[in-house]
């Protein structure tokens, strides 16, 4: 199985005091202790970083502080599919056609690159923003609960 994860799993898996932290790193625990193979979208990385970077933390966390800790946790494991040149001007066209527009133009490429990196487990806390993208073949899965 290859598994593919969203923003909103490794903002909570990085942020400890994040509602579904525990499910998260539980989570990244298991893929990565595994042997996985887990793969991100590029827009998935940078999205992280400026979320991290927003997120209305006392103190903020600064620019440096988000990479570091994106690279610390995630660099060494975590694959990263992009789209190749032609491939972007495909996904428009077929948004175009889909009638796919605003922010749901993202959850779009973001379930591109999650098809092209052949996963089949796809984990997210946001269901209704992957499950129309979904094709026969694949699992849209929210990271289980934590045991206490």
């Amino acid at each position: 199985m290859k598994a593919f994860l969203d923003t909103s799993v490794l903002v909570a898996a990085l942020l400890p005091f994040h509602e579904r932290h525990a499910e998260a790193l539980a989570l990244m625990k298991e893929l990565r202790g595994s042997g996985t193979e887990t793969w991100i979208a590029g827009h998935t990385l940078v999205e992280t970083y400026a979320v991290l970077t927003g997120y209305p933390t006392k103190p903020r966390i600064g620019p440096r502080e988000a990479c570091r800790m994106l690279k610390e946790n995630f660099g060494a494991w975590l694959k990263v599919a992009t789209l190749a040149r032609e491939e972007y001007w495909d996904f428009l066209g077929e948004a175009t056609e889909k009638n796919i527009a605003g922010g749901r133009t993202y959850d779009a490429l973001i379930a591109g690159c999650a098809r092209k990196s052949g996963a089949t487990r796809w984990y997210t806390f946001n269901f209704r923003d992957f499950g129309p993208f979904a094709r026969p073949g694949v699992e849209i899965a929210q990271p289980a609960p934590a045991s206490h």
